[in-house]
């Protein structure tokens, strides 16, 4: 009986080991996810809001959070395998064929640019988007357009 409990701990430690290595790992990426995961979140409670105004509550259905939940880990997934393919093909192997063509300024600027980081953008302009249509249906105006009317002179060039 004692060595069975042994193998166990030594089980227990391996597990604990395995998850902080990996929790580690994806350490550089969990703003990211978080950041997806609260867009997909605040579209999620302005579609529901919407329903309800437009359709009343008897329209809501139980499968919205459901699929919500799946896109949020699907937006995780998608985010952790670029940043898997940013660590081991990005900033290895590309950099070196990159050194090879382009001055060594120039390449140390793309190599900041990361993978992960440019998945949650588009995740996060997507999500954008369809937050600003359910705004649209349920308020009737577009709070981007309505931020572009009120700042857009700022960002205009001068001719």
């Amino acid at each position: 009986m004692k060595w069975l409990i042994k193998v166990l701990t030594v089980a227990k430690n391996s597990f604990i080991t395995a998850v902080l290595f990996l929790g580690s790992y994806f350490v550089p990426i969990a703003p990211l996810i978080v950041v997806s995961a609260v867009l997909s979140l605040l579209d999620w409670f302005i579609k529901i809001y919407t329903i309800v105004i437009t359709e009343g509550k008897a329209a809501v259905q139980s499968s919205k959070m459901e699929s919500t939940f799946f896109k949020i880990l699907v937006y995780a997934a998608f985010i952790m395998c670029l940043h898997v393919v940013d660590l081991m093909l990005f900033k290895t192997a590309l950099k070196e064929v990159l050194s090879l063509v382009l001055e060594e300024n120039t390449v140390i600027a793309i190599m900041k640019i990361s993978f992960a980081t440019v998945g949650c953008l588009m995740i996060s302009m997507r999500e954008l988007k369809s937050i600003d249509e359910n705004w649209i249906l349920a308020f009737g105006y577009s709070p981007f357009k309505f931020l572009k009317s009120m700042f857009g002179q700022l960002f205009k060039w001068k001719s």
